[in-house]
């Protein structure tokens, strides 16, 4: 009698599974979600000595996660502010969106953290970020389901100016609020579900070319278990791994302070070693039985239609990104010796890696050429720009994308904390940084440096005697 009360059972929730999917083929907001939450450390102890800033630094905090995360990954919108935590929802029509997720994670936490250190100075060694993603697999309100998986659900709620926005319920929404305490500073938290498909998936996508080489990762060699936690109302209370994201592993220990290992149970056992490699997540999924929920969403993911652009812009906190005006914006920018800011690109680039440039933004529908430039060079290499009386243009330019020509234009500024780019600057945009002595022009390789650098740079120098002196 188990045995055919077990496989009435799996029929029923096979029929379930079946009528769901073929509902993600219409306007249904059932599908695998993809979850992520960005939250400040130390904010506790910041607030009750900085009193007075803590409201302008939270609200900046906000605007750049949110700035980051949107227009780097696309269609995630803002789910909820709580306290000194932002989280993000997504869609997800792709495994490769999936996969990466953790590595956006991590680019956005170090990218906000240079960024706001940059804004208000007193913040750096004392306000920190962590993240933690997370996936669920979603059912609209009201469908009569009873399994576990099925429990989680998504409904719409009033947003900003009367729009409609989406909220969740259930056992793996909950998840990641059980799972983010155990995120450290500048970490990455990835659920077991999640780190199970990158798992099963990573290798396959890494030698694919369904994502730019910039953007591969080696999903054995980061993501890592560094403990097991007992979390309420998951797994029947079974210890769960608590899985890291991490770019360099060999050097973890250097992440940490010196004596974090002493609040931290997560990082004594790192630094004695007492980590454990991803693949055993195999085994743990399988003993505890999720191994089948898991290969459901990656069939759910295999049958959900990609969401409608149209009908996405209209809840969005921001311009999408298929709205974005194709037009790039750099600045020469120079500090008060006359020298030139310039990052080298990452070997990683699959154009012009290793080249060095000026930098560069996109120009969005929101934004001026003074909002574009400040804000991309503030992001991207922890620099406050001036532009004199006005914004000067020096030259224009264009370059083919895909079929495509992109027109930019190169704009004259000026670094004011010339002195703090060294330490602020995005490693993810950048491997290295250097203030270029004009002097030395003539002796360059241009092969090492942006076309047209040369040109550009004499422009530059006597726009800049004309503009700032």
């Amino acid at each position: 009698m188990g045995e055919v009360k077990a496989s009435l059972q799996g029929l029923r929730r096979n029929l379930l599974q079946k009528d769901y999917l073929g509902k993600l083929t219409g306007d249904s907001d059932a599908g695998i979600y993809l979850f992520y939450s960005f939250d400040l450390v130390n904010s506790t102890v910041f607030k009750t000595q900085y009193k007075n800033d803590w409201p302008s630094v939270i609200q900046k905090f906000y605007e750049l996660v949110r700035r980051k995360i949107q227009t780097t990954h696309e269609k995630t919108r803002v789910w909820k502010y709580i306290g000194d935590e932002v989280l993000f929802y997504k869609r997800v029509s792709s495994i490769a969106e999936l996969y990466l997720a953790p590595n956006f994670c991590i680019e956005t936490i170090e990218t906000v953290t240079s960024q706001l250190y940059a804004s208000y100075k007193f913040t750096k060694k004392k306000l920190f970020i962590k993240g933690t993603v997370w996936i669920a697999n979603v059912h609209e309100q009201g469908e009569n389901n009873s399994s576990e998986t099925e429990q989680n659900i998504v409904f719409q709620v009033d947003g900003i100016k009367g729009e409609r926005n989406k909220d969740f319920l259930g056992p793996q929404i909950d998840l990641g609020f059980r799972l983010s305490k155990f995120a450290q500073k500048g970490k990455v938290l990835v659920s077991s579900e999640l780190a199970y498909l990158l798992y099963l998936k990573g290798r396959e996508i890494k030698n694919s070319n369904a994502i730019d080489i910039s953007r591969k990762y080696d999903v054995d060699g980061c993501l890592k278990i560094v403990g097991f936690e007992t979390l309420k109302g998951i797994w029947s209370e079974r210890r769960y791994p608590i899985i890291w994201y991490f770019n360099n592993w060999q050097e973890i220990e250097k992440s940490f302070d010196y004596d974090e290992h002493i609040s931290s149970n997560i990082v004594a056992n790192i630094i004695d070693n007492e980590i454990k490699d991803i693949s055993v997540i195999e085994k743990i999924v399988e003993d505890i039985g999720v191994n089948g929920e898991v290969h459901n969403i990656l069939q759910v993911i295999e049958e959900t239609k990609e969401e409608d652009p149209k009908e996405n812009s209209k809840i969005e906190y921001f311009i999408p990104s298929d709205k974005m005006a194709e037009v790039h914006c750099v600045a020469v920018c120079f500090d008060g010796e006359g020298k030139i800011l310039l990052g080298q690109r990452s070997s990683k680039k699959a154009v012009l890696p290793n080249v060095w440039e000026f930098g560069c933004g996109q120009l969005k529908l929101d934004q001026d050429f003074t909002k574009c430039i400040g804000d991309s060079y503030l992001e991207d290499f922890g620099a406050k720009l001036e532009f004199g009386k006005y914004l000067r243009p020096i030259a224009t330019y264009e370059f083919k994308k895909d079929e495509r020509t992109v027109p930019g234009v190169m704009f004259l500024a000026k670094v004011t904390n010339a002195s703090e780019v060294n330490e602020l600057y995005s490693t993810s945009q950048h491997e290295r940084l250097t203030w270029f002595d004009p002097n030395s022009l003539p002796f360059i390789n241009e092969n090492e440096y942006v076309d047209k650098f040369k040109k550009n740079v004499e422009l530059a120098i006597k726009a800049f005697k004309e503009h700032f002196n």
